[in-house]
């Protein structure tokens, strides 16, 4: 189910939504004060392409998403529509699956091209209190959603300690055992190497893998 609320403007020139809604029986996303710049002339080939997009607020909720996997395969767009946004600033960002908030208020940015298989997101950069997170990014659909990143990362704890390195993640996000790969290099608080697999069934996040490193001291 789509809804638009309060849309203002013209193709031709910046357009204004209020409010977007999609619920789908696997996910729900909510944005609101959209602001778009884009070139019409290109919907006449199917590709609805973006100058320029500014989002003030976007919650994506994945449900359910330990059930079943679907018989037929996860689309992303309709086979004859395809988006290109070359500049996408999103200010609040969260994300929450089955209820847990994986990501609480952070600000997004980079260019997107989504298409009926595949989002693919260049120079994301992604800012939180806790994380600062920049890199690609590539959601590939499917009989399951799989993630494919490349980033570098800074996790900033409580007690000031930082951890930041090189990051590459890959796996599925949904079905029966949602689990991503991850391999890190470590360059704070000390050089090391982190090779696990992250899963989190029954709601929690687990890390099961090996660190190596000359010394590691988090005090």
């Amino acid at each position: 189910r789509l809804s638009v609320e309060g849309v203002q403007g013209k193709l031709a020139g910046p357009l204004s939504i209020d409010h977007i809604s999609i619920d789908h029986e696997r996910v729900a996303i909510n944005l609101d004060k959209v602001n778009i710049e884009l070139t019409p002339a290109a919907l006449i080939s199917g590709l609805i392409s973006i100058d320029h997009l500014t989002v003030e607020k976007i919650n994506v909720h994945v449900k359910n998403s330990h059930k079943k996997t679907p018989d037929h395969p996860i689309y992303l767009l309709p086979h004859f529509l395809r988006i290109s946004a070359e500049q996408v600033v999103i200010q609040h960002a969260s994300y929450q699956q089955d209820n847990k908030e994986i990501i609480g208020d952070a600000h997004l940015q980079g260019s997107v091209a989504l298409s009926r298989n595949r989002l693919k997101i260049n120079q994301l950069m992604l800012l939180s209190q806790q994380i600062d997170t920049r890199g690609d990014l590539v959601l590939q659909a499917g009989p399951v959603l799989t993630l494919n990143a490349t980033l570098n990362a800074k996790y900033y704890l409580s007690s000031g300690v930082i951890f930041s390195g090189d990051l590459n993640i890959s796996g599925p996000v949904t079905g029966l055992s949602p689990q991503l790969n991850m391999n890190a290099q470590l360059d704070q608080p000390q050089r090391a190497t982190i090779k696990g697999l992250l899963k989190w069934p029954d709601n929690q996040w687990n890390l099961q893998g090996d660190l190596s490193a000359e010394a590691l001291n988090l005090d």
